[in-house]
């Protein structure tokens, strides 16, 4: 028997929602490490957090603590010990600044005690450093801090996100882990290759084994260069995405970019600083050729502006012909841009740009208008426009040489939550109706082409060689998925097509990408047909845990008039268990970001939502905390579906023994009023 090294996190993972180690985990732990299995606990606790789970299994292995700070053998010498601690004069430096900073206490934590400048538990909760009360010997005093310390903890008196989280698990968004790479990647553009290479350098040179900060980083890239980065630190302080309003004018010669940053107000702050952005850049002229211009001393293609203040002109000189601004190239910064582009210049932009990011922003543009065109269209009762820009644009993408995976993205339309983002008075029914609208005409004006392209892709398939037909290559994948996109548009224009399908299912689905995109294509369609192969797609995949989620996920995410019936009548198969997080995500998850059957007008959706959610609850708190987040929407709701939402929010708050997870999110949501 191969012998295994399994690590394993505590919170959210080892401990119950009482933070506890049930006697089943327990008896499991065990039975695997006598089976000569090596479970490791890794965890952001301190180890006098931790070490009591580690007596209660019975461990002899190492145990990490703080993140990675400490890696150690609990209370042996261990040659293979590493204990990687801040330097105590951040500590310190940082206690002497406590007023400035507005903190209410401030925390250095070792190995097996911790020191805090206000032990008071009416401002810090002594459970959070493992205590039930602080004593003397965690008073803070600076002759104490003979040594770094593993990690440093503080609390402002802002209303900071720990402060506010009355449960953890709250607290770890996707912000948490995507703003990060977004900022890192700014760096990249801002510094260039080089210039970025060189900081990571500096960077290691310094750091190598240490316990390092946002500030240690943007230091190292600001040395390395010769450059001033103090500003950027506003992006790690600073709540909130930024918003770009840009205007553009020919003047003198040259192309006048004139750029306004506003950021806006969150909780914890109301007035924003100007913050450093980078905005790739570049010019077209009207037939979508490539324009020079002269920036910073250079003649160049291409520039990286660099916006520090609340309004900012940048003059990009030698431009005597109109000329279209492509913005933003590459995403260079997580921000939301505004520029009045006519439908004319989105269209050239989507059709000509050398830029990726660019082409699909300028898709992604103009699907947004023609949904919202349509939705002014439906509420008024006049016929739906034929959004001719659009569809030009569209007809170069479906013929055009583009490559295939690419060409897949680009006809991707933008959700229904994309759309509504930034509104308020939201009818969800009516957003996906106009969505669902311009996916209709985009299908039904483009079939012939939809089935060449779909004939291409076979083609491209059946040319390989049947050895790499069931390995990874760049090239077949992206044919799949252009394949995939175009069987959904296929089906959506000619929904008897699905007759077909049936009949030649087999020799379509010859792996699971085929298999899962005929399955997405055909969802929807009120043919039993549909059903019959989705059933057949379950039992032949029966025993395989992951497949079974997407099953799930199917029957949830489908637009057809039974579709509630159906997540119902699925509660009881036999391979879906709501204990099971995966299970219950793949179905309740899905079903919950199903626009029209989530929001139907008589209050169905949520009723049935709020239900499992207070369900699961009894058993596990954190999933239905994640579940119980799809009425965040609820104050941005029109009239009608607000208060019916408000009532099954006020339904959930009701329920006796709510836990702290769901009580937080429901509490917030009401007092939002």
């Amino acid at each position: 028997m191969t012998k295994k090294m399994i690590a394993v996190d505590l919170d959210g993972t080892l401990l119950n929602s009482e933070s506890k180690l049930s006697d089943f985990t327990i008896e499991t732990i065990k039975k695997i490490s006598k089976k000569g299995h090596q479970v490791v606990i890794a965890t952001g606790r301190p180890y006098r957090m931790a070490k009591d789970f580690y007596n209660q299994l019975e461990l002899e292995t190492p145990m990490i603590n703080f993140n990675g700070s400490l890696t150690h053998l609990p209370g042996k010498a261990w040659k293979h010990e590493k204990c990687l601690t801040v330097d105590k004069k951040y500590l310190l430096d940082i206690v002497k600044r406590k007023e400035e900073i507005e903190a209410d206490f401030i925390a250095g934590e070792y190995r097996k005690k911790f020191y805090i400048t206000t032990p008071d538990k009416e401002i810090a909760n002594p459970k959070l450093f493992g205590v039930e009360n602080f004593g003397p010997e965690n008073q803070f005093k600076s002759d104490l801090v003979t040594k770094g310390p593993n990690c440093i903890l503080l609390q402002t008196r802002a209303d900071d996100k720990y402060a506010l989280a009355e449960e953890m698990n709250n607290f770890y968004t996707m912000t948490v882990y995507e703003k990060g790479a977004e900022v890192v990647r700014m760096y990249h553009t801002l510094l260039g290759e080089e210039g970025f290479q060189k900081g990571m350098k500096l960077y290691f040179q310094r750091h190598d084994g240490q316990a390092v900060t946002c500030d240690d980083f943007r230091a190292a890239m600001a040395d390395a260069n010769g450059i001033n980065l103090d500003q950027f630190a506003l992006w790690y302080s600073q709540a909130g995405t930024p918003v770009l309003d840009a205007q553009g004018r020919l003047k003198d010669g040259a192309f006048e970019l004139t750029i306004k940053q506003t950021i806006p107000a969150t909780p914890d702050m109301a007035d924003k600083q100007p913050m450093m952005i980078p905005v790739k850049t570049g010019l077209l002229n009207e037939k979508g050729e490539a324009v020079a211009f002269e920036y910073q001393g250079k003649r160049v293609k291409e520039a990286v502006l660099v916006l520090t203040e609340t309004e900012q002109t940048f003059v990009l000189g030698g431009v005597n012909e109109p000329v279209i601004p492509s913005l933003l190239r590459d995403f260079s910064a997580p921000v939301t841009l505004n520029y009045p582009y006519s439908e004319q210049e989105l269209a050239t932009l989507l059709a000509a740009d050398e830029n990726e990011f660019a082409r699909w922003e300028a898709a992604q543009t103009l699907y947004h208008r023609a949904i919202n065109a349509n939705r002014q269209a439906l509420a008024e009762g006049r016929p739906l426009p034929e959004h001719k820009a659009l569809m030009d644009a569209l007809a170069l993408v479906v013929s055009g040489d583009f490559d295939p995976a690419f060409r897949a993205i680009l006809l991707q339309m933008p959700s229904e939550t994309d759309v509504w983002a930034e509104e308020e008075n939201i009818d969800p029914i009516q957003v996906h109706q106009a969505r669902e609208a311009l996916l209709n005409a985009v299908a039904v004006k483009f079939l012939p082409q939809w089935r060449e392209l779909n004939r291409q892709d076979t083609e491209q398939e059946n040319q390989a060689d049947a050895a790499i037909r069931y390995e990874y290559s760049p090239e077949l994948a992206g044919w799949r998925t252009l394949r995939n996109a175009c069987r959904a548009f296929i089906l959506r224009a000619d929904a008897a097509h699905i007759e077909h399908v049936a009949e030649n299912y087999e020799a379509m689905a010859q792996n699971m990408t085929h298999e899962w995109g005929i399955l997405s294509a055909i969802n929807s369609n009120e043919s039993e047909i549909r059903d019959r192969l989705l059933t057949q797609f379950a039992d032949k995949f029966a025993d395989d845990a992951l497949v079974m989620d997407k099953y799930f996920a199917l029957i949830a995410s489908s637009r057809r008039k039974d579709t509630l019936q159906q997540v119902q009548t699925a509660l009881n198969h036999p391979k879906f268990s709501i204990e099971n997080p995966n299970k219950a995500r793949s179905l309740l998850m899905s079903f919950s970001r199903n626009i029209p059957h989530f929001h139907a007008e008589d209050g169905s959706g949520y009723r049935f939502v709020a239900d499992k959610v207070m369900e699961i609850d009894r058993f596990n708190p954190q999933v239905a905390a994640r579940l119980v987040q799809a009425f965040n929407i609820c104050n941005k709701l029109e009239a009608n579906r607000k208060a019916v939402m408000t009532k099954e929010l006020q339904r959930i708050n009701a329920q006796e023994g709510l836990s702290k997870d769901v009580g937080e999110i429901v509490g917030k949501i009401l007092n939002e009023k």
